[in-house]
């Protein structure tokens, strides 16, 4: 191969040209300012020059740029969980290799996303096609923790169900302002996302989700909340017997304000996430006879407990909801997709409740801040019916779709 056609190869990589068109929409959006007659920005109450709000962009797209990789590569990562974990590889020691020819990965080709792009979609060395799901997994979560991190991180959490005085104090004006206590909780719904992601692929493989797995979920959602509190008294100086003012749940479980006095002290940080297991368990077992008549065994019970361990009680039954209304409209609509995606569908309405969980906390009928256990028993009730009817029109209609 020539030198000119080695060159005009190179030029012509979906990976460069990909990189290239990315860095000229991220410079114009920079730019924009310059030649707008009025600046605009996502400072709330601020009121900033153009160059100003260039510099403000500007780090805006350096530090979405940096979230998206990092969830990018947790997506890379997940690719590695979901193929190794239900087969009891091992996550670690072992380095990615070609599963046909056995060549090792090199370190620029693992790069997320433009790694498949730039190998045209196939291995180095062996010319093996690679799937397509690899960088769509890595894409999905790159978007995810960009798209999550623009409410949470840069607009100061107003997707965050709190009163708005309290939610200016822990907020960020500006995006240099950004506390401790938003990344904290930014961080743990994306543990959340993430492992959620990790069991729908799982599922969609049919294989079956490690226990193990489930546990140690379930561990680092019990230890979090007295980790952060802990660091959060540390950082304030705080007495450690003084009940901890930072806990990783917007909406308590024990009707106690947030912000307020707590007479049950760091008790909470433990009852917090077990009633919201629980719960979440409560409302999973509900949601199983949508799976009547499937032959994937799903894991809704161990993820509506995940959800309630990580959300809160209240966000488990509102998830529920979502969850249990999507279902019966897979089931009217297109039963096969609810056998293959049952898990995504958990995902799904985790995704929405983030996004608008303010909103939703807010409606008086739907589960928030105002929400008792009778809530809690009606949406079990609601969600049984819905989900046994979903499971009731998916085992009808099953030998018609698979003939």
């Amino acid at each position: 191969m020539t030198t000119r056609r080695r060159l005009q190869r190179r030029l012509t990589n979906p990976a460069v040209l990909v990189l290239v068109g990315v860095l000229a929409l991220a410079v114009l959006w920079v730019l924009a300012p310059c030649w707008e007659r009025r600046t605009e920005s996502f400072v709330r109450g601020a009121s900033l020059s153009k160059a100003e709000a260039v510099q403000f962009r500007a780090a805006v797209a350096v530090m979405g740029a940096w979230l998206f990789f990092f969830g990018a590569s947790v997506g890379s990562f997940l690719n590695v969980v979901v193929w190794r974990l239900p087969r009891g590889e091992t996550l670690i020691w072992r380095p990615s290799r070609c599963p046909r020819c056995g060549s090792g990965i090199r370190p620029a080709d693992n790069v997320p996303v433009f790694g498949w792009l730039k190998l045209r979609g196939r291995c180095r060395v062996c010319r093996t096609p690679i799937s397509a799901r690899y960088p769509i997994v890595e894409l999905t979560m790159g978007l995810m923790f960009l798209g999550l991190a623009i409410p949470e991180l840069f607009l100061g959490g107003v997707n965050l169900p709190m009163p708005r005085a309290l939610r200016h104090d822990f907020g960020a004006s500006k995006l240099l302002e950004i506390r401790g206590e938003f990344v904290a909780l930014y961080a743990f719904h994306c543990i959340l996302l993430s492992v959620l992601l990790s069991w729908v692929l799982i599922e969609r493989d049919r294989q079956k989700v490690p226990f193990g797995y489930v546990f140690f979920v379930g561990l680092i959602g019990h230890l979090a909340p007295v980790i952060a509190a802990i660091v959060a008294s540390i950082v304030d100086g705080e007495p450690a017997n003084k009940s901890p003012r930072f806990t990783l749940y917007p909406i308590p479980a024990l009707c106690i304000a947030m912000g307020g006095p707590n007479p049950w002290g760091w008790l909470r940080l433990l009852a917090e996430p077990l009633v919201g297991g629980l719960v979440g368990l409560t409302l999973g077992l509900h949601l199983l006879p949508a799976s009547r008549g499937l032959s994937a065994k799903p894991r809704i019970p161990a993820a509506l407990t995940s959800v309630g361990i990580y959300l809160g009680w209240q966000s488990a039954t509102s998830i529920a909801l979502l969850t249990s209304g999507a279902l019966l409209f897979a089931a009217l609509w297109r039963p096969a997709f609810l056998e293959r995606w049952l898990l995504g569908f958990v995902l799904g309405a985790a995704l929405i409740h983030l996004a608008s969980w303010r909103l939703l906390a807010n409606v008086g009928w739907w589960p928030g801040t105002t929400s008792s256990f009778l809530t809690l028993i009606a949406v079990c009730v609601i969600a049984f019916g819905l989900a046994s009817f979903a499971g009731g029109i998916a085992s009808a209609r099953r030998p018609w779709t698979e003939a």
